[in-house]
């Protein structure tokens, strides 16, 4: 679905406010109120729970498996290569020597200014303006870093890195003045788990386990409040009719959210340009975008 159809999202949330208003004044205010009981434990059980449970399987599966393989990627390939050939594709046509660059890039002091005045030697005048000159370096060490991560970790991982390494560059000076030691990529790799690809990870893993824990508590939660409400006797009137539309849009809410967790699954696991789940149709819509970002933010 493209940007054209963000109108869709809303329409989701409106959808599931009706329904859940339509269901809840049906029912009555007591079963309406033990059901509200039973949608606010499980959300902030779900919440609190899935960060502990995220925390626990990243740092005893997932990231002894992500250094592994990433450790692997390093040793295996040249990125010195990988970053010289991007430098080249920068649009100046000057040819860069590999071994040159990466003795700029180990030294791990001032690198963007030392590759900038290196290449304006090698043209016989500046390449070009300086800041948009940096903007397209920036983007070289981005994409290269992307490049090497996503060999065998996820894409999202990947794109998540290029962003970060984008928006403060210098902070990666550290992992390329690491890549110095050729016999020894661990600290390298150690470098990009931690500053670039642990908070993906953790995001992913952890709107996995909320679902899970979202399900599983709900349907016990609900089972629970299905049997203390069993004899609801109440009368039905303008009154109750309000206080249980109320309670109605509160567990939409709750249901919106796990929808939206839903479909950020969805865009980690795929990409943000899909056809259906994309930043842009989402960032239009006028509600279903808070919950989004709600979400995002874990």
């Amino acid at each position: 679905m493209g940007e054209q159809f963000w109108w869709f999202y809303d329409v989701i949330v409106v959808a599931t406010a009706l329904i859940c208003i339509f269901i809840t004044v049906r029912k009555g205010m007591l079963k309406a109120t033990t059901a509200l009981v039973a949608y606010i434990v499980t959300f902030f059980l779900s919440i609190s729970l899935s960060s502990g449970f995220a925390n626990a399987i990243l740092d005893n599966a997932i990231k002894n498996s992500n250094t592994q393989k990433m450790n692997f990627t390093l040793s295996e390939n040249d990125y010195a290569r990988e970053l010289t050939q991007q430098m080249e594709s920068m649009g100046y046509n000057v040819p860069l020597n590999q071994y040159h660059i990466e003795g700029i890039y180990i030294s791990g002091e001032d690198v963007d200014n030392k590759i900038y005045d290196y290449m304006n030697k090698l043209n016989g005048r500046k390449v070009d303006d300086k800041d948009a000159f940096m903007e397209k370096l920036h983007n070289c060490y981005a994409v290269s870093a992307s490049n090497f991560i996503a060999k065998r970790l996820s894409p999202y991982s990947a794109e998540y890195a290029a962003e970060e390494i984008r928006r403060n560059p210098t902070k990666y000076w550290e992992f390329l003045k690491l890549m110095g030691d050729p016999d020894n990529r661990r600290p390298a790799t150690d470098f990009l788990i931690d500053n670039y690809l642990q908070t993906p990870y953790r995001s992913f893993v952890r709107l996995i386990t909320f679902i899970l824990i979202f399900i599983f508590i709900l349907l016990i939660t609900l089972a629970i409040a299905h049997s203390f409400s069993r004899n609801d006797h109440t009368e039905k009137g303008v009154f109750s009719g309000i206080f249980c539309s109320i309670i109605g849009i509160a567990k939409a809410a709750a249901i919106v959210v796990a929808i939206a967790v839903v479909i950020r699954l969805s865009v980690i696991m795929g990409s943000d340009k899909m056809l259906f789940f994309n930043h842009d149709a989402i960032d239009r819509s006028y509600i279903f975008k808070y919950f989004y970002e709600f979400v995002k933010s874990w």
